[in-house]
């Protein structure tokens, strides 16, 4: 099953016992050699196949894996931006396999803030913005990559800017881009 032969048969053909030791006779049928073929994506989530495949350590073309296909739905359940909703599957046909992922979009993305106006201390006639405020996007270009900015100004004399940027198999390779930025600014005068 984990080498390319999902139908796999092994039956008994006979045994035989002789004083002290027993002779057994297998029948083995190996079926068809089986390797994959492209994905098949179906419910409400808009997913780049070639970025799942890759997720799910499917290869169009390398051999039928039964531990790959059991640890589908796990693996995806890992992504936040999505939901299974019916257990992954397996079609068969002219000894390839296409497996069915059976997934929903969840709201994933997320904006929070708060924005004051204030007096600067020096100049009555200026105003000085204040207040916090943080965006995360989820699954930009249908492929788990996201974008995280948070920005924090409490105090007139410092403000606070950070920015993650996350973007997983970059190229269509194994290689992930996962680069944090932080900005800290103190008003010294």
């Amino acid at each position: 099953q984990n080498k390319g032969y999902p139908f796999a048969i092994v039956s008994l053909h006979s045994t035989e016992l002789d004083a002290h030791e027993l002779h057994v006779v297998l029948d083995v049928d190996s079926g068809p050699r089986i390797r994959y073929d492209t994905l098949i994506i179906t419910g409400t989530a808009v997913q780049d196949p070639v970025f799942m495949m890759r997720f799910l350590s499917v290869k169009p073309g390398a051999y039928y894996d039964e531990r790959s296909i059991q640890r589908m739905d796990k693996k995806l359940r890992q992504l936040t931006y999505l939901t299974v909703a019916r257990p992954s599957y397996v079609l068969f046909y002219d000894h390839k396999a296409k497996p069915v992922l059976c997934i929903n979009e969840r709201p994933a993305s997320s904006f929070e803030g708060i924005i004051g106006i204030r007096n600067d201390e020096v100049n009555a006639r200026q105003f000085k913005l204040t207040g916090e405020a943080g965006l995360h996007l989820s699954n930009l270009l249908q492929t788990a990559a996201s974008l995280s900015l948070q920005w924090r100004r409490v105090a007139s004399e410092n403000s606070d800017l950070r920015c993650r940027v996350y973007y997983p198999f970059l190229f269509g390779t194994s290689l992930a881009v996962d680069n944090e930025f932080w900005l800290y600014r103190q008003d010294s005068s």
